[in-house]
């Protein structure tokens, strides 16, 4: 997987996550010596219902948008980085997708904010929508992540990377994206693939030996399997295999250990899984406790056809 790195944009609301965000922004794109795009949405502080004159509300848009984008130059101040503001008026989804078709960046940036319960079943997040649709990789800060909290340079010395076994179809772009970083860091990589039926029937003789031992050689057999269709370069880091729903063992595992950043795949998926099975993505966004990288696997290329059908 080519990972350059050359323009990284990130996304901005001014608030205590996206305030974290730029700062990973700004140490990735230094190291990198990447150009950083930061990104602003302004909403509409008047509505045509209650007849605002148009002259008076495009007055009120410019007069928000200079405003946003003077606040991000006092933010950034005088960088030792290339960057650029740019601030939009409308929907920031709208904005971001817009952004990502014109600008194409390497890696999109954004802080969550981490809702649970109803509130994140009326409105979701707007992070999570981005890993669903984006077809980029996605850095997610979570500001009450202990990671995020005490983030310093280098921003990450323990990479772990969730793979699927390679009978489903290992994750190349995940492992790879994980293995660049890793190099790039000095970091510690471990590759994790949790089993969600860690059992085959065929084992199954309580006469021969205990469900614990069974299920241990099982993982040990996957492990071996999973190792020999690595690439030569991922054999060298730990490889683990856990049994229990996958969302919960690297959430766990990225806790136990613990890392500095989590890499997991997405891929396209049909409604009715979704809703029977929710998303191992979405939920490791969630309950990550630190930051997790989301690496599109089968949808960029797809996605980018689509779109240039569409501006054919």
């Amino acid at each position: 997987m080519s990972f350059p790195l050359k323009n990284i944009l990130c996304a901005i609301d001014f608030s205590t996550p996206s305030s974290m965000a730029l700062d990973y922004g700004t140490k990735l794109s230094r190291h990198f010596n990447s150009r950083l795009l930061i990104f602003h949405a302004v909403c509409a502080p008047s509505s045509q219902i209650y007849g605002t004159p148009l002259a008076e509300r495009f007055r009120e848009r410019k007069g928000a948008m200079e405003e946003a984008a003077a606040k991000i130059r006092a933010r950034m101040g005088e960088p030792d980085i290339e960057w650029e503001p740019l601030v939009i008026f409308g929907d920031p989804m709208e904005g971001i997708f817009k952004l990502a078709r014109e600008r194409r960046p390497d890696l999109v940036i954004a802080g969550s904010y981490g809702l649970s319960g109803i509130g994140r079943m009326i409105c979701g997040t707007l992070v999570e929508r981005m890993a669903r649709n984006l077809s980029l990789p996605l850095l997610v800060i979570e500001p009450t992540s202990p990671k995020a909290l005490a983030y310093k340079f280098p921003l990450f010395s323990r990479i772990l990377v969730g793979a699927d076994i390679p009978e489903t179809g290992a994750s190349p772009k995940t492992i790879d994206a994980a293995l660049f970083l890793a190099n790039a860091f000095g970091a510690q990589l471990r590759i994790v693939h949790a089993m969600t039926s860690p059992m085959e029937k065929r084992l199954l003789n309580p006469a021969e030996m205990s469900y614990s031992k069974q299920e241990q050689m099982l993982q040990e057999r996957l492990r071996q399997r999973f190792k020999e269709r690595l690439p030569q370069a991922a054999r060298e880091a730990k490889i683990l295999c856990f049994a229990g729903p996958s969302g919960e063992v690297l959430s766990d595992y990225a806790r136990i250990w613990p890392a500095d950043l989590l890499v997991v795949g997405i891929r396209p998926r049909g409604l009715i899984e979704k809703l029977i099975r929710g998303s191992t993505t979405e939920e490791v966004i969630r309950h990550a406790p630190c930051p997790v990288l989301v690496i599109p696997e089968g949808l960029k290329q797809q996605k980018s056809k689509r779109e240039e059908k569409g501006n054919g």
